[in-house]
């Protein structure tokens, strides 16, 4: 599901098992959607590491700052593609000149321990 309020409604239902936001999104829509989602399921795995224009091209679609995925594979596949892109951003950042460096991803920690743990 994506868009402010279908996600919404997941959230409030806590039937999402991933919230997937831009990092170039409203910092305040943001906010209310993962305090939604980690009040209703604190097991909820956020990842806010792609732009609005990124997530649309990985679902075949326009721009979308709000995305939620159901329990199930595809989720689970999400959250581990997440996890090795954060790592490798953040050993890309290290490297880069802070005035070209990308927004820092924000990661729940099963995504920061899956990324560590990765021997991929």
């Amino acid at each position: 599901m994506a868009g402010h309020d279908k996600v919404r409604g997941l959230l409030d239902k806590a039937a999402a098992a991933v919230l997937l936001q831009a990092a170039d999104g409203s910092p305040a829509q943001r906010a209310k959607l993962r305090n939604l989602g980690l009040g209703r399921k604190p097991d909820l795995e956020v990842i806010e590491l792609l732009t609005a224009a990124e997530l649309g091209d990985a679902l075949g679609r326009s721009p979308c700052v709000h995305v939620a995925l159901l329990p199930g594979g595809l989720a689970e596949r999400v959250v581990l593609d997440c996890a090795r892109l954060a790592a490798f951003e953040v050993q890309h950042d290290a490297d880069t000149p802070a005035d070209n460096q990308r927004l820092a991803p924000v990661a729940t920690p099963t995504i920061e321990r899956l990324g560590k743990d990765d021997d991929d």
